[in-house]
């Protein structure tokens, strides 16, 4: 009886250990709805969004990882450096998952929700 209870503690300290060690392991999410303003992002994992009206500049920062990213909608396209795309218009839809990516989102009805490893900026207007 003793070696069971001895296991049933053990076991009952082993689970907020784990959930402790995952919490470690730096991904979290963000989620933001019908923001005005600027949002910028720089992870590591998935990202999807939509912008009502405005402009999304994605910079692929890991470009031969064989993931690449998908906007659509956009009604106008220009290279930024040597990484970056520019895309403006009315309801832009995009998507990036996987590989390493920094998205600046700015414009109005902002919709973006993220799953990664990184950092954000959000500046309202």
């Amino acid at each position: 009886m003793r070696k069971l209870l001895a296991l049933l503690a053990l076991l009952a300290l082993a689970a907020p250990i784990a959930a402790v060690a995952a919490l470690r392991s730096g991904e979290g999410t963000l989620s933001v709805e019908d923001a005005w303003g600027r949002v910028t992002v720089q992870a590591k994992g998935a990202m999807l969004g939509r912008i009502v009206h405005g402009s999304v500049v994605v910079h692929d920062l890991s470009p031969n990882d064989g993931f690449d990213p998908y906007v659509a909608g956009f009604d106008a396209v220009k290279l930024v450096g040597d990484t970056g795309v520019h895309y403006s218009g009315r309801n832009l839809r995009f998507r990036l998952i996987g590989g390493s990516y920094r998205i600046v989102v700015k414009g109005s009805g902002i919709d973006l929700s993220v799953v990664a490893n990184g950092s954000a900026t959000l500046e309202g207007d």
